[in-house]
């Protein structure tokens, strides 16, 4: 659901932040165990490459385009809501950047993570900045190569 209404994944995560503060939720596996394996799952879904019968359905690959950001932004507000470790952000982003030759999705999904919680995190206190740096130079230089080739 969350992947086709892009403008309800800010609630959807919000909504994920009350149920796992909500005492009812809390099982034998917290309802953030079940949330972070399920984002993990979706996350190596991802950035699995395309079948060639999906690559010729270009239906299919818009679809697949549309979860793959729908995903990746509620990731994004997941991480901005405090319900996954912040690390996570640029483990994400750097995996983006590295599959970006066999997953046609995976530099756009990085910049949809990247818009979503680079805000959040980009401060000089926040002990994973000089990561996100890096993350930054590994963006720039992409971006150089492209424009050269």
């Amino acid at each position: 659901m969350v992947t086709k209404q892009h403008n309800f994944i800010p609630m959807y995560a919000n909504l994920c932040k009350k149920l796992d503060e909500d005492p009812r939720t809390v099982h034998e596996h917290t309802f953030r165990r079940l949330l972070l394996n399920q984002g993990q799952a979706v996350f190596k879904q991802l950035l699995e490459p395309s079948s060639s019968k999906q690559a010729l359905d270009e239906e299919a690959l818009l679809l697949r385009k549309q979860e793959a950001l729908g995903n990746i932004k509620l990731i994004g507000y997941l991480l901005v809501n405090g319900m996954l470790g912040s690390k996570l952000f640029v483990e994400c982003a750097n995996e983006l950047i590295g599959k970006r030759d066999s997953c046609v999705e995976a530099l756009e999904s990085r910049d949809a993570v990247v818009m979503v919680a680079a805000p959040t995190f980009d401060t000089p206190k926040w002990q994973y900045r000089s990561q996100l740096l890096n993350c930054f130079d590994a963006i720039r230089k992409v971006t150089k190569d492209k424009i050269t080739v």
